[in-house]
């Protein structure tokens, strides 16, 4: 099994790049082997070489890589699974003596679901945020999204990173009681008969 996300990085992949003007950000398709029996410190290494071998192509444009690798001809810029967007930057902006807080309002259009993870302006705190195409999904369905997101990375951070991918919990505790007690409690009372002696009984009122 795999999993493919899309990573937008600077691609500024050199010092004079990471002081001009310009825009040259891009998205990579980052591509994790996700095996059910693999630990989770197993998956952090995986996905972190991947991060690394795909960041020496981050100046392969996205565009490029759509019609050169999948035969795309440039009318769709989908790109390849849910974004994750790591921002790294600096929480104010000096101009000599005077200094400006940067304010997050918006990160563009989202082609499917994004999850941005940033540092909050002010404190130290690790923001995330989740957003989503609202021609897909629904606000109810972006905040259910969201609580198992919250979820998932609770129980990683408070668990034992050598469990399996499959023993950790992708729902919250009220919808995983839900899923498995409070929709499958199908118990009915039966009456102490056989099945051929309640077919008999249906049938009997349409003897005709």
């Amino acid at each position: 099994n795999e999993t493919v996300i899309s990573l937008p990085v600077a691609a500024r992949t050199s010092d004079m790049l990471r002081v001009s003007a310009g825009m040259t950000s891009n998205v990579l398709p980052i591509e994790v082997p996700a095996d059910p029996s693999m630990t989770i410190r197993e998956l952090f290494a995986q996905a972190n070489l991947h991060i690394k071998h795909g960041l020496k192509h981050q100046r392969f444009r996205h565009e490029d890589i759509n019609r050169e690798l999948l035969g795309d001809t440039g009318t769709e810029r989908d790109f390849y699974g849910p974004m994750v967007n790591v921002m790294l930057f600096f929480s104010h902006i000096d101009f000599g003596s005077v200094s400006g807080e940067v304010h997050l309002l918006s990160t563009g259009p989202v082609e499917d679901l994004s999850f941005n993870v940033y540092e909050n302006f002010g404190n130290q705190h690790i923001m995330l945020d989740l957003e989503a195409n609202p021609n897909r999904y629904s606000p109810d369905e972006v905040h259910d999204h969201h609580r198992r997101i919250e979820a998932l990375l609770t129980d990683i951070v408070r668990g034992d990173l050598d469990r399996t991918i499959a023993q950790v919990s992708t729902v919250p505790a009220d919808e995983r009681r839900q899923l498995l007690h409070v929709w499958n409690d199908t118990y009915r009372e039966l009456p102490a008969q056989t099945l051929t002696e309640l077919l008999d009984a249906a049938a009997e009122p349409h003897a005709d």
